[in-house]
C-alpha cells in the first residue's frame, strides 16, 4: 500500500514535525508494509530521488494550483493523503490558505481519496502586540475547515481534540488522540545505574529559556541531586551560559548518540508548560529513555492526558519535598511512554489510513 505524507519540512532541515513523519514513515513500512511518498511544503528543499530511502517532491511555489496538481498521483491510485498540520509550518505568519485551498479543491475533485489530517498545532494566540494575536482568527479559520474536509482527524493532547470535535461535521468520526513518540531512539528498558547528569534537550527556545528565566530552578534542582554535570543537546545557542556546574554543549548529535547520553542521565529538565506536555518531542525523549523529567516550581498546571505532577514529572518545589522519588517518577514516565512509543502508535496510524478498525 501506498501513501502520501505532506510535511512542511524533511531532514537534514531540523524540525521536529519532519523528524515525527519520517520516523512514523520508516515505521510504516517495516512493520505495516506501508510505504510513504512524500509533499516536502519546502522551497528550499533539494529534492533528491529517494530522500531518506522515500520518494519525495517539493511544491515548487506555495500555490493551491501547485499542490493540487501534486495530489493528482494521488487520486490515481487513490492513496491515502496524511497532511501534517503546523499552520507556522507552511507560512511565515501561521495562516497557510494556499494549502487548505489546494486541499480542498483536491477534496472537491478527488472524493474516492481519503485525507488524514494530524494537528500537530491548532492555532496560535498572545498579546496585541504580537502578530499572533492578529493572525488567530484566520488560523483557527483554516483549521476549523481541516477539520471540517478531512476524513479523520488525529492530535496529540485531548485539550485540541475537543476543541477539533467541536469543528467536525456532524456523526464525523471522532478524533483520535495520539501522544507524540519520541524521535531519538527509544530505550526498550530503563536502566537502573544512572550518573549524577542533567540533560536539556530540545530547540533553542526552550533550553534557552532554562538558563534564562529558570536559572534559579535549574541551579538548585542541581544542588538537590548532587548533579555533577549537565549535557546541553540541540541546536546551537546565542550564548554559553554560566553556571555553578559544568555544562557540556554538545550541539546537534545522532540519534544514537543522543540516545547513549539520556539512558546513561538521571533527569531530563525542561521549560515546556505542563498542560501540553503529550505533544512535545523533548518530554517524550526523557521519558522514553528513562530520565527523570523535572521542571521549574510554578510550571505545574494540570493535563487532560494522564501525565500527573509526582507521578510523571517532578518540579523543582516537588522534588525538594520528596527528594527520594525521583527514580520511581522515572520509572513511571517510562512505562507511561512505553504505550505510546513508536511501534505503538505506527500501528494506529495504520488502522486509520486502511480503515481497519482502532484497539
Amino acid at each position: 500500500m501506498e501513501i502520501i505524507q505532506i510535511v512542511p519540512h524533511l531532514p537534514p532541515a531540523v524540525c521536529g514535525v519532519g523528524d515525527y513523519a519520517l520516523s512514523l514513515a520508516k515505521e510504516l513500512r517495516h512493520s505495516h508494509n506501508i510505504h510513504t511518498r512524500f509533499i516536502v511544503c519546502d522551497s528550499d528543499y533539494e529534492a533528491k530521488p529517494k530522500a531518506n530511502s522515500f520518494t519525495a517532491t517539493k511544491v515548487v511555489a506555495h500555490s493551491a494550483d501547485g499542490l493540487t496538481s501534486l495530489l493528482r498521483a494521488a487520486a490515481d491510485k487513490r492513496a491515502p493523503v496524511l497532511l501534517h498540520y503546523v499552520g507556522y509550518g507552511y507560512q511565515k505568519r501561521g495562516a497557510p490558505l494556499w494549502l487548505v485551498n489546494g486541499l480542498g479543491a483536491w477534496r472537491a475533485a478527488s472524493r474516492q481519496c481519503r485525507l488524514i489530517t494530524m494537528f500537530h498545532e491548532l492555532f496560535a494566540f498572545g498579546p496585541p502586540w504580537r502578530s499572533s494575536f492578529w493572525t488567530s482568527p484566520m488560523q483557527r479559520w483554516l483549521a476549523a475547515r481541516l477539520a471540517r474536509i478531512s476524513d479523520s482527524c488525529v492530535t496529540n493532547i485531548r485539550r485540541y481534540a475537543r476543541r477539533l470535535e467541536l469543528w467536525r461535521p456532524p456523526d464525523s468520526e471522532s478524533v483520535k488522540v495520539l501522544p507524540v513518540f519520541s524521535n531519538v531512539e527509544e530505550s526498550e528498558t530503563r536502566g537502573a545505574h544512572r550518573r549524577n547528569e542533567m540533560v536539556i534537550f530540545g530547540g533553542c527556545r526552550w533550553r534557552e529559556a532554562a538558563y534564562t528565566k529558570s536559572s534559579e530552578d535549574l541551579i538548585e534542582v542541581c544542588r538537590l541531586l548532587d548533579i555533577r554535570r549537565i549535557h546541553d543537546i540541540g541546536p546551537p545557542l546565542p550564548a554559553h551560559f554560566e553556571l555553578p556546574i559544568k555544562i557540556e554543549w554538545h550541539g546537534i548529535l545522532s540519534s544514537y548518540r543522543v540516545k547513549e547520553i539520556m539512558r546513561n542521565a538521571l533527569v531530563g529538565f525542561f521549560t515546556y508548560p505542563t498542560p501540553f506536555l503529550a505533544k512535545s518531542g523533548i518530554f517524550a525523549a526523557y521519558a522514553a529513555h528513562g530520565l527523570t523529567p523535572v521542571t521549574m516550581a510554578d510550571n505545574n498546571e494540570a493535563n487532560e492526558d494522564e501525565l500527573r505532577l509526582n507521578r510523571h514529572f517532578l518540579t523543582r518545589s516537588s522534588l525538594a519535598d520528596s527528594p527520594d522519588a525521583i527514580n520511581e517518577v522515572g520509572e513511571k514516565a517510562h512505562l507511561w511512554y512505553s504505550e505510546h512509543r513508536l511501534a505503538a502508535q505506527a500501528q494506529k496510524y495504520a488502522a486509520i489510513l486502511t480503515g481497519a478498525p482502532l484497539t
